[in-house]
């Protein structure tokens, strides 16, 4: 398969990654020898198509350390006609977030990650752009366990108007019923269909409590991590309980593992989950914030070993 306008030529398919609501991942090489991720996007008609290869050129413009990487983006037609649109992208060989969370991390570990998805939020708000679909299963790991997020395929433009009534439809229509398709991962304000881009701020604190508390329920046998409490005998997301219930508060219902989160950690997170969308921090502020407390963390590290150090030669 060649690609594009013909820089990437030769692709072959090496193995098969993934399956989503939107279609097939897959892993290739192209003919330099270059491993590369192939996605293609199944859609209803070559309008949708032409739309979403327009969107996602936008975003391959985007280049942030903590972002996966689109080299092209291609659409083409089977031999029923059907359009197809292939979306090459940085290939991740640690998996997703979601599949890594199962085994134990340290806390520098932890802290990294929660600084590197803060950065790529706020970069993508910095430039417009609304994620609208952060969950641990959209976030990859690269071989050096670097955090890259991916799958822009419900990302839009903002203007800060919060209205948007099309794409929750959308959403979902593709992913109610489905094992990802339980909203475990949304703002309370989406399901009314008025938000702005605070809900990705929302999102962005299940996935930092997820990393620092590992909790999950299991789907089809499946772990699902997020930021779940019962409620009238049912595991909810905290999105789904604020929704329903709005007189509760994020701090009434997650419990915390006092080694999985410091008191500032956690009262960061508690922010970012406030059912208010004006009372959450932006991601520029959970970024900054996050960032502190991770700098205070290692030079506390440090002073600690030169203490030691110290103690030794004397």
């Amino acid at each position: 398969m060649n690609l594009g306008d013909g820089t990437y030529k030769d692709l072959s398919i090496l193995r098969h990654l993934g399956s989503g609501a939107f279609g097939n991942v897959h892993k290739v090489c192209d003919n330099k020898g270059q491993t590369l991720a192939l996605k293609t996007v199944v859609s209803r008609n070559s309008i949708q198509h032409k739309s979403a290869v327009q969107e996602i050129r936008c975003l391959s413009a985007l280049q942030h350390i903590n972002i996966v990487k689109v080299f092209a983006v291609d659409i083409q037609f089977d031999p029923q006609g059907t359009p197809n649109i292939y979306i090459l992208l940085e290939f991740c060989s640690g998996g997703t977030l979601n599949t890594r969370l199962s085994l134990s991390t340290s806390y520098d570990t932890n802290l990294t990650w929660m600084v590197q998805i803060a950065d790529a939020l706020r970069y993508l708000h910095g430039n417009s752009i609304v994620h609208r679909d952060l969950k641990p299963d959209n976030i990859l790991l690269s071989y050096e366990d670097d955090i890259k997020v991916a799958d822009f395929g419900l990302s839009r433009t903002f203007s800060g108007s919060g209205k948007d009534d099309e794409w929750i439809a959308t959403y979902l229509e593709a992913y109610m019923g489905t094992l990802a398709g339980s909203p475990f991962w949304i703002a309370p304000e989406v399901f009314n269909k008025h938000y702005t881009e605070k809900a990705d701020v929302f999102s962005l604190g299940i996935i930092l409590y997820c990393i620092a508390e590992r909790q999950y329920i299991t789907v089809n046998h499946k772990r699902l991590y997020g930021a779940f409490a019962s409620y009238h005998g049912r595991m909810l997301g905290i999105g789904q309980i604020l929704h329903r219930y709005g007189e509760l508060e994020a701090s009434k219902i997650l419990k915390f593992n006092i080694t999985g989160a410091t008191r500032t950690v956690k009262e960061l997170l508690l922010e970012t989950l406030e059912h208010q969308p004006a009372h959450r921090p932006t991601a520029e502020v959970v970024y900054s914030r996050i960032s502190e407390i991770r700098r205070k963390y290692f030079a506390s590290r440090l002073n600690h070993s030169e203490d030691r150090i110290c103690q030794q030669c004397w």
